[in-house]
């Protein structure tokens, strides 16, 4: 878990981060969102000490992030941004072992993790382990650069803006192996954006910030149908975010459990999931029970499958 607590970011005399607090829950994707100079980028790297808070505290499954060794603080922390910041002189294999090198691990060791990160996208360690990254197109660059930050096995991932320079082709692959990679793995991953659309496909939080405050905390549906106020209302409607009934979460849709939880046969979905993602993501051809859970897994709704397609139809 995450916390900020009452945190302050002077430069100068000039107070720039206004006293944010939030937490993330382990395993949560949650999107930091808004407008160019918001301050999204100073909140995330006052986490990994990249830049240091003036006041207030941060925490991190309940240890102050200042009392920690900053080096062992910073590889536990996965960091991805824009420009990739590949090493140009070290192969594909080199760049995605320069962490675990830090760490001391074991040549074995370190030989059989790069082979499965680079599974878990779609490039052959044969193909590409060899490769600099001159010879890789910019969607291979950053795979590669989300690999390097996976390579020891983080909790915790920062991405800013990391598939802002892509095509929109290749950011929406990208966008789903991140997305499918974090859920398989249970990351906590905090991802700066300025995209609503990106944000409302990879959240299941989104943190709105302006003139570095926080103005609202809600899931994507939520936000989107209900801002908190003119300034969140219109940066969603100049990007044309749609609000239709394909973007209610389920935890909007479910109702309380009737009777015991029967697990056979039926589908568990998370209380931030839409309808679109679980008709998507999820198989639901055997099942008339889907289960609602909390980020602690815990059940708290359920939702039939006539319910589901119901809401599904008064999209067409």
């Amino acid at each position: 878990m995450i916390e900020y607590k009452n945190v302050k970011k002077y430069f100068g005399d000039q107070l720039i981060i206004h006293d944010v607090s939030m937490t993330v829950n382990e395993g949560e994707f949650v999107v930091i969102i808004g407008p160019s100079g918001c301050g999204k980028t100073t909140t995330i790297k006052m986490l990994n000490r990249l830049v240091e808070a003036s006041e207030g505290d941060i925490l991190i499954d309940g240890v102050n992030n200042r009392k920690m060794d900053l080096i062992q603080l910073r590889t536990r922390i996965g960091y991805v941004i824009q420009q990739i910041g590949l090493f140009p002189n070290m192969t594909v294999e080199e760049n995605i072992s320069v962490v675990p090198q830090i760490m001391k691990w074991e040549k074995g060791r370190t030989a059989q993790r790069v082979r499965e990160l680079m599974a878990m996208v779609n490039m052959p360690y044969e193909q590409y382990a060899k490769k600099y990254p001159r010879q890789l197109s910019g969607g291979q660059q950053q795979r590669i650069g989300v690999l390097r930050a996976m390579a020891v096995n983080p909790p915790i991932i920062i991405m800013d803006e990391p598939f802002g320079a892509l095509d929109p082709i290749t950011r929406e692959i990208l966008q789903n192996e991140v997305k499918k990679i974090q859920k398989n793995l249970h990351i906590t991953v905090l991802f700066i954006t300025h995209d609503m659309h990106e944000a409302m496909k990879l959240a299941d939080r989104i943190v709105f910030m302006d003139q570095g405050r926080i103005l609202q905390e809600a899931t994507p549906g939520e936000m989107v149908r209900h801002p908190a106020n003119e300034t969140v209302a219109q940066f969603i409607r100049l990007q044309e975010v749609r609000t239709e009934e394909g973007q209610k979460a389920a935890g909007e849709l479910m109702q309380p459990v009737a009777g015991p939880v029967v697990s056979e046969g039926a589908v568990f979905v998370q209380e931030s999931d839409t309808l679109e993602t679980i008709g998507k993501n999820y198989d639901l051809s055997n099942s008339r029970k889907i289960y609602v859970q909390d980020q602690s897994g815990s059940v708290t709704g359920e939702i039939t499958v006539e319910s589901l397609i119901l809401n599904s139809l008064r999209q067409v």
